[in-house]
């Protein structure tokens, strides 16, 4: 099962199909991932044009992924390697952008996980690089720009007092 085929079990409005669709990745093609992976990526995100032309060769069966931790200062080195680089770097300047009126997050449950812990309230999910680009090293970010974002933007502005780590999910080839 590819990722490009996808779009065949949840359709053009993919969360209308969740449950179902997610049964027959569990079932029919006995994939494995985290629960939060089969929502976001393998649902939510099976008909975003990027995300099939990024993703779209992966054989789901062949990953794993594993929940890791790494140190706030390993997240500078990420660079632009995202799904959509643009919001991320975006989402990391909004402190400098909207002065009085920057909040960490409209979602007050998540702003406060932010101020109480320093970090993500869901772990965003990463793949091996070189599995969208075999000559390239390190990680890429494939959901939780925001995030990210909003993790590289404390790290600049201070906004937010950070845990010296965070988890994060990690595909690579099993």
């Amino acid at each position: 099962m590819l990722y490009c085929d996808l779009i065949e079990i949840f359709g053009p409005d993919p969360l209308n199909h969740k449950d179902e669709g997610i049964s027959i990745l569990r079932e029919k093609y006995g994939i494995e991932a985290p629960e939060q992976v089969f929502t976001q990526i393998y649902c939510g995100l099976s008909n975003d044009s990027r995300f099939q032309a990024l993703y779209g060769h992966l054989n789901l069966k062949s990953l794993k992924w594993d929940l890791v931790r790494l140190k706030t200062a390993e997240f500078t080195a990420f660079g632009t390697n995202a799904t959509y680089p643009e919001h991320m770097l975006e989402i990391s300047e909004d402190f400098n952008t909207c002065g009085n009126q920057f909040c960490i997050d409209a979602r007050e449950e998540v702003a406060q996980h932010w101020i109480e812990f320093g970090t993500w309230d869901e772990p965003p999910m990463f793949i091996e690089r070189s599995l969208i680009s075999p000559d390239e090293r390190g990680l890429h970010l494939m959901e939780g720009h925001t995030r990210l974002g909003t993790l590289l933007g404390a790290l600049k502005y201070g906004f937010v007092k950070l845990a010296d780590t965070h988890e994060i999910y990690i595909a690579s080839m099993k």
